[in-house]
């Protein structure tokens, strides 16, 4: 198979994934309750950081269940930075072992990217993408968020 027609796939599996996520926020907003800290189209997702508001920023977790550079941020760097930014920030985790959650970093990294580009680019985890930008491994990913998320461009 080529990776133009990857692509495709994976790009249709995207929009399934949009349609199901939206189809799921209009159940909840009629008063249908989702399962605590699961999405079907996201797969495990964490719950917003307490006391995180509609200014906070979105910072989006890829991993995977067997990678141990995602324990440590995960486990050991995010705690402390959501304690330390609890009104700044609010983390969503997705597993890249699900396929939908796959698809949505490609189609993350196909936009905001270059290095993907014309090409595919498959980083491993974690990544981090936080206002239009992915942050790649724990070096870059603790060199740069608190710049991030304090506004100093990281």
């Amino acid at each position: 198979m080529n990776h133009k027609l990857v692509k495709i796939m994976l790009v249709m599996i995207v929009i399934v994934a949009a349609v199901s996520y939206a189809a799921h926020g209009a159940l909840a907003a009629q008063g249908a309750a989702a399962t605590p800290g699961t999405s079907a189209a996201q797969g495990p997702v964490a719950a917003p950081s307490n006391g995180a508001n509609a200014a906070a920023k979105m910072i989006m977790v890829f991993y995977s269940p067997g990678c141990n550079d995602c324990r440590e941020i995960m486990d050991k760097f995010l705690p402390e930075i959501k304690q330390k930014y609890k009104d700044k920030i609010m983390v969503v985790d997705y597993n890249i072992d699900n396929m939908e959650s796959y698809a949505f970093l490609l189609s993350l990294q196909d936009k905001y990217d270059e290095k993907s580009k014309g090409g595919f680019y498959n980083p491993k985890p974690p990544i981090l993408f936080i206002e239009d930008r992915l942050l790649y491994g724990v070096k870059d990913i603790e060199k740069k968020l608190e710049g991030i998320i304090e506004g100093k461009n990281g």
